[in-house]
């Protein structure tokens, strides 16, 4: 399967994808290394009713193996020695955001709750073994 040159590696629209196309996603992470400069991670669910279908989820609570994602694209930093910046796509309404005035998907407090999740898992996976 040829693909245009991934820039910005957006996991959640190519989660939907790998629904209908059958290609592991984490995987393209690793694959397509040299062309992923930027990555924003969404995590979504698929409607158990309809597969083309999906819902917002939690970044490490979806169909999405975020941690394996995470771990290529930080793999991939240290080959190819040079930084891929990640930050979260979209975030639940919570908190101060629920009455607030912000645009569907992009609310202040649910998008920090996933960067602090990304951000946990990257510390976790950066960390030296522990015996």
């Amino acid at each position: 399967m040829e693909l245009p040159i991934l820039r910005n590696y957006g996991d959640g629209a190519l989660d939907i994808a790998n629904r209908l196309c059958d290609f592991d996603l984490p995987q393209m992470a690793h694959d397509y290394a040299e062309r992923i400069h930027f990555a924003h991670l969404r995590g979504v669910t698929r409607d158990p009713q309809e597969q083309r279908s999906f819902f917002e989820a939690s970044h490490l609570e979806s169909d999405i193996d975020m941690i394996r994602v995470i771990r290529h694209l930080l793999e991939n930093e240290q080959r190819l020695k040079r930084e891929i910046f990640i930050r979260p796509d979209h975030g639940h309404l919570m908190m101060s955001d629920i009455n607030g005035n912000s645009n569907p998907g992009y609310s202040a407090i649910g998008r920090m709750k996933g960067l602090a999740e990304i951000r946990g898992v990257v510390t976790t996976l950066l960390e030296p073994a522990r015996s």
